[in-house]
This record gives structure tokens, C-alpha cells and sequence, in this order.
């Protein structure tokens, strides 16, 4: 989480190159942020799922995230770790 507080001058608006455009509303930040590998993965998860529901491939309605998930057996595992 950054802190975008100009009022305390947050150490992060310096750290991170965090530039504020009144006259165009718009915030710049010149240095990458990593985010957490979990945290990145969950949010393209639920980009593509989004992106899936607008263009009509998923229903959002009948969606059903469980039904999604496929269980792999034991053995089959370790076909896949020989096949890498």
C-alpha cells in the first residue's frame, strides 16, 4: 500500500518518483511497484475473469467459481513433474 497523502509528505511520494497533475487530475509514478506474487496473480485472475464476463464468454450470473476448479490425482502429478 502506498501512502499518496500530500498533506503529511509521505515518504513514499519521494521513493517511488510520485508526481501529482492537478490541471489534468492525474497521478505519475516513475518507479516500478512490485506487487506481491499471490496479490499479482489473484488480480489477473480476476481481470481475465472480468474480461471474460464482458465479452459475453462466462455469464455472470450462473458463474460458479467451483465448478471451475479441477482436482489432479496423485499419480498424474508426477507424470507432470517427468514431463518437465
Amino acid at each position: 500500500m502506498l501512502n499518496l497523502s500530500r498533506d503529511f509528505k509521505s515518504d513514499d511520494i519521494k521513493n517511488y518518483g510520485i508526481n501529482f497533475d492537478d490541471s489534468s487530475h492525474t497521478i505519475r509514478i516513475d518507479s516500478l511497484i512490485d506487487i506481491q506474487s499471490k496479490t499479482k496473480a489473484k488480480i489477473e485472475i480476476e481481470d481475465n475473469l472480468l474480461n471474460r464476463i464482458k465479452t459475453n464468454q462466462i455469464s455472470a450470473s450462473t458463474y460458479n467459481p467451483k465448478a471451475s476448479i479441477k482436482y489432479i490425482q496423485p499419480p498424474l502429478i508426477e507424470n507432470l513433474k517427468r514431463v518437465k
